[in-house]
This record gives C-alpha cells, structure tokens and sequence, in this order.
C-alpha cells in the first residue's frame, strides 16, 4: 500500500511540473489574440491551484 502512495506523489509531482512548465514556457504570439492567450493562461492557473501547487494557498494574487 505504501508503494502505490509512492507511485501517486511521483506521477502527482510530474504533473505539477509539466503544468508549471507549461504555464511558464506559454507565450503569445504575435498576431494572436489576447483574449485567447488570457483563458489559456487562467485555465493553466486554476489546474495548478486545483493540484495544490501553491503554498498557502497564494495564488492570483491573493494576499493574506
């Protein structure tokens, strides 16, 4: 049982990375629209608040 909890956090913290990676490497191209780059951009922050990604829960901003 402890084994497969070890798979979990391993597999968790890979996707936690390549959601950060994504988040990070994303840029907007030119000519493109600003609208869109702003949802992708969103939806890529709330899967990484929704993975717990940020400490204390700071995310967006938010200051506490």
């Amino acid at each position: 049982m402890l084994r497969m909890k070890d798979v979990n956090a391993v597999l968790d913290r890979h996707v936690k990375y390549a959601t950060t990676q994504e988040c990070f490497g994303t840029k907007m191209t030119k000519g493109s629209s600003v609208h869109e780059h702003g949802i992708k951009m969103l939806s890529l922050v709330e899967k990484l608040e929704d993975q717990d990604a940020f400490p204390s829960g700071k995310a967006r901003g938010s200051s506490s």
